[in-house]
C-alpha cells in the first residue's frame, strides 16, 4: 500500500503536469476547468489515505508484536517497501496526520468544508504535515540508526513523499480558483492560436 500510494502520487504528478502543458499546447486550456481540477483532488486525497492507512497499520503491528524499548524497537529497526521504523509511534501520528488531511481533501473536492478561493487553510495544513513526515517519518527515524546507517535513503525517501503532500494542496487552489466554463481568450489565447496549434 505505501509503495503504490508514494509511487503514483510521484509518477502521478510528473505525468499531471507534462498533460497539463500538452493541454495548453494543444489549445484546449478549457479541459482543465474546476471540476476537473476537483477530479484529481479526490483521487490524490485517496492516494494519501491510503498512505496513513498503511504506516498506521504499520505502526501498530510493530508495536503489538515486536518488544518495545523506550519507544524503541529493541531489535533495531524494520524496513518495509518506503518505510523505515525504529519508533513505530511516530510513524503513527504521521499515519493519522496523513488519514486526517486525505479525508479532508477528499470533502473539499466535493464542495464541502472549504471558504471559497481564499480559503488557503487546506494548504497550510499540507505545509505542516510535509514537516511532520519530515521530522518524525524520515530524520528520526533514519536519525536513531548507529554509525549513519542507511542515511544514504533519507534524500530518496524526501523526494518520494514531496509529491504527496504538494498535489492535493495544488489540485485545491486549482479547484476553487478556476472557473467552470473557460473561454478561450482566458490564457491569453486567441482563434488563431487554437487554428495554428491544434494537432491534426
Amino acid at each position: 500500500m505505501g509503495i503504490a500510494s508514494y509511487g503514483f502520487a510521484f509518477i502521478g504528478s510528473i505525468a499531471f503536469m507534462q498533460f497539463s502543458l500538452y493541454t495548453f499546447y494543444n489549445a484546449i486550456p478549457e479541459d482543465r476547468h474546476s471540476e476537473y481540477f476537483a477530479g484529481r483532488l479526490s483521487l490524490y486525497s485517496l492516494v494519501l489515505c491510503i498512505a496513513g492507512i498503511s504506516q498506521l497499520m504499520l505502526g501498530s503491528y510493530l508495536l503489538t508484536n515486536f518488544g518495545m524499548d523506550d519507544g524503541r524497537l529493541s531489535g533495531g529497526y524494520v524496513s518495509v517497501g518506503l518505510y523505515i521504523s525504529t519508533i513505530p509511534s511516530m510513524g503513527m501520528v504521521v499515519g493519522g496526520l496523513q488519514i486526517i488531511n486525505g479525508l479532508w481533501g477528499f470533502a473539499r473536492s466535493l464542495d464541502v468544508a472549504h471558504g471559497g478561493p481564499d480559503d488557503i487553510l487546506y494548504a497550510f495544513s499540507m505545509a505542516f504535515q510535509w514537516i511532520v513526515m519530515l521530522v518524525l517519518q524520515i530524520i528520526a527515524q533514519i536519525g536513531y540508526l548507529p554509525a549513519g546507517e542507511l542515511a544514504a535513503m533519507a534524500p530518496m525517501l524526501l523526494a518520494m513523499s514531496f509529491s504527496l503532500n504538494l498535489m492535493p494542496a495544488y489540485l485545491d487552489y486549482k479547484m476553487r480558483n478556476t472557473l467552470q466554463d473557460i473561454p478561450i481568450d482566458y490564457y491569453g489565447c486567441s482563434d488563431e492560436y487554437e487554428r495554428d496549434h491544434t494537432l491534426e
